[in-house]
């Protein structure tokens, strides 16, 4: 009896055709793997947020005082916004500095320097400048803080500098509410606009109403 085998020929074919699936499906596991990361870090960070919003409220309420404004509290005087963290001015540094556990603070364009792009890939800038106080957590996320229109907005990047630098995959823009809870500061299309405040807007609802998934 004679013995079969593949021929030199047939085993170069398996391998190639192997070669063709596995460079079909890598990138997409890579890509599913990444995006499950990401929202997996967003919900870690926008937990840690409205935990420390609403430990703040809880703090300053204890003490009667809305030290914000130097005011005495008085009946619903007692949210966010009445609070240390609240003050346009110096607010977001202190709520940063004293509510976060973080390795490194610094401005939008010295720590989050970072190119971000919209859906379509097409660039669209930076964090603004104008977002002076932002930390790194130790779990390399980055967030930013600045005072628009009565609110505190802030933007996360949930995994630093890595890529993909994409609005509504690893960055996106909120606010922090009167009660401590976030919210979208619009409610875009996630991902479009020309701009990184219009295309990580509507994101973060997207995302959590998703349970949690990017797609």
């Amino acid at each position: 009896m004679k013995n079969k085998a593949f021929t030199l020929a047939e085993a170069l074919i398996v391998i190639m055709i192997l070669g063709v699936v596995a460079a079909l499906t890598i990138p997409a596991l890579m890509s599913s793997y990444m995006r499950t990361a990401c929202a997996n870090q967003l919900k870690r960070v926008t937990a840690e947020i409205t935990t420390a919003a609403k430990t703040i409220i809880a703090d300053e309420k204890a003490d009667e005082e809305n030290t914000a404004n130097n005011v005495d509290m008085v009946g619903d005087q007692t949210g966010f916004y009445y609070t240390k963290a609240g003050d346009a001015t110096q607010g977001a540094r202190y709520f940063l500095e004293n509510f976060f556990k973080h390795n490194f603070t610094g401005r939008a364009n010295t720590i989050a320097n970072t190119i971000y792009k919209n859906s379509t890939k097409a660039e669209i800038g930076t964090i603004p400048a104008e977002y002076t106080d932002c930390i790194q957590t130790p779990t390399t996320a980055i967030i930013c803080m600045h005072y628009v229109d009565d609110h505190q907005r802030i933007f996360v990047d949930v995994n630093g500098k890595k890529k993909p630098n994409t609005a509504g995959v690893d960055l996106f823009v909120m606010q922090i509410t009167d009660t401590g809870s976030l919210e979208d500061i619009q409610n875009n299309a996630c991902g479009t606009g020309n701009d990184v405040t219009a295309a990580a807007s509507g994101c973060f609802t997207k995302v959590s109403n998703n349970n949690w998934r990017i797609e």
